[in-house]
């Protein structure tokens, strides 16, 4: 039986399947700021199974560690990128955090005043005050959203917060409840979506400007009919 070998043309002559036409001569790979250099070694070379092995010239030598400088200097302009990405993101959080703070420092607070006891005078101010703390009221006109809030949470001037009102109590003051109520439960759908309070404020403030809170509350009444506005879902 005859055994037909298959032959390969490369470079004008033929040569057997079995044989590889590729040589493999060692390279430096060299580059820096988005270029790469390849450069093949001078002398005999080749890979083995440890790496790279250089001829005895003093040009391989040299190339080599030409490499080893390249590839240092672009380790450390690495570590140098992501220092100053670091050092970014850590400023940002730094800057979001100083707004936070400047911005918790201007909201209002429910403050508590120290009665001065001595006299009848001061006993009767201190019971009128302790009395007033569970009057089922709600204030005339809060100047902004903030105070809104504060009113629902912890009351404002002494009065019971919103939320514990009982249905009598609600029914007492039923329209500026149903009026202010559109707020509180956008607001309190924000909280409970993850966000803040005062992200939750600001974000109406975004949707509606900076405008009255009279303004602000017909507008979202209106928008409650379809749904409530998109950016507050």
């Amino acid at each position: 039986m005859r055994i037909r070998t298959a032959y390969a043309a490369v470079g004008g002559r033929e040569l057997p399947i079995g044989e590889n036409p590729v040589k493999k001569v060692p390279l430096v790979v060299t580059g820096y700021d988005g270029v790469v250099n390849m450069d093949e070694l001078g002398g005999e070379g080749g890979v083995n199974d440890q790496g790279l092995r250089l001829g005895d010239s003093s040009e391989d030598k040299l190339m080599a560690i030409y490499s080893k400088i390249d590839g240092v200097t672009r380790r450390q302009a690495q570590a140098e990128a992501q220092t100053q990405l670091y050092h970014s993101r850590t400023d940002r959080k730094l800057e979001n955090m100083d707004k936070n703070l400047r911005r918790i420092a201007r909201q209002p607070v429910q403050r508590v005043l120290h009665v001065d006891t001595a006299g009848g005078g001061g006993v009767v101010e201190q019971e009128q005050a302790q009395e007033g703390a569970s009057i089922a009221s709600l204030s005339p006109r809060p100047r902004d959203l903030h105070l809104l809030w504060l009113e629902y949470e912890f009351g404002l001037g002494g009065r019971k917060p919103a939320r514990q009102f009982t249905a009598m109590e609600r029914g007492k003051v039923k329209f500026k409840y149903s009026r202010r109520k559109v707020v509180w439960d956008t607001i309190d759908r924000l909280i409970r979506c993850g966000y803040t309070a005062q992200v939750a404020i600001d974000r109406i403030y975004v949707v509606y400007g900076q405008t009255s809170v009279t303004h602000i509350i017909d507008r979202m009444r209106r928008d409650a009919i379809g749904g409530g506005h998109a950016a507050l879902r």
